[in-house]
């Protein structure tokens, strides 16, 4: 199997895990533990499927095509040299660590009963008549799965033979890569610090003119100054 399609398969697995994840969980626990979730435990999980599985399955759609266009033509391997040379495994790291807490809460766990992590991160504290990290799906957690959909995407897309596809990719993936790094580290700031100091260093993405705007320019930069290639011969 080609490398490319090794990594769709891991986000396509990842995307089931923890759906049936946010199942399990939004149908176990109470409405304390679910920050006073009342509603359906099957649509919640089906919410997180089809809005990841949307943008997984345009990656892997962009990659059938290519693949059916360039069948038979052969390119240089550059996924593991893209990956190390943008750093990209050292921003894996550390947003894995500070998504732990949320990755550790869609599967119905508190991060406070954890040994050794729960002197790190709040989990089950009590915080205004809830829990500082709440059970089930943060945003966090969907800034944190996003940045690993876009870092595979980035690598994949340096494969890409056709021009134009492998543009629109790289600057799709680039603006999501910022988009899920500013939810990630939005929701981590306010949790993890906000909720010891009172100190909310970041205030939550609105979804306006003005940073939508703002979010895209940062994704065009980002792609223009790590990610752009130019025209191969």
């Amino acid at each position: 199997m080609k490398f490319e399609y090794k990594l769709l398969s891991i986000l396509w697995i990842l995307l089931i895990v923890f759906s049936l994840a946010n199942l399990y969980t939004y149908s176990t626990f109470s409405e304390y533990d679910l920050y006073g979730f009342t509603g359906s435990a099957f649509n919640k999980a089906m919410n997180l499927f089809f809005r990841f599985g949307l943008v997984i399955g345009f990656l892997t759609v962009i990659v059938l095509i290519d693949d059916k266009l360039y069948e038979n033509k052969k390119i240089e391997n550059k996924l593991k040299k893209i990956f190390v040379k943008n750093k990209l495994y050292i921003l894996l790291i550390i947003i894995t660590f500070l998504s732990l807490s949320y990755i550790f809460a869609i599967f119905g766990i508190y991060i406070s009963d954890i040994p050794l992590l729960n002197k790190i991160f709040l989990g089950k504290q009590d915080y205004n008549g809830f829990p500082s990290v709440h059970l089930g799906q943060h945003h966090g957690f969907s800034g944190w799965f996003l940045i690993i959909i876009s870092i595979f995407a980035l690598k994949i897309n340096t494969i890409i033979h056709h021009n134009f596809l492998r543009i629109i990719l790289g600057l799709i993936f680039c603006i999501l890569l910022i988009y899920g790094i500013y939810l990630n580290i939005e929701d981590f700031t306010n949790e993890q610090i906000g909720k010891r100091t009172g100190i909310f260093l970041l205030p939550q993405f609105k979804y306006n003119f003005e940073w939508i705007i703002s979010l895209i320019a940062v994704g065009i930069s980002i792609f223009l100054l790590g990610f752009y290639e130019r025209k191969r011969s």
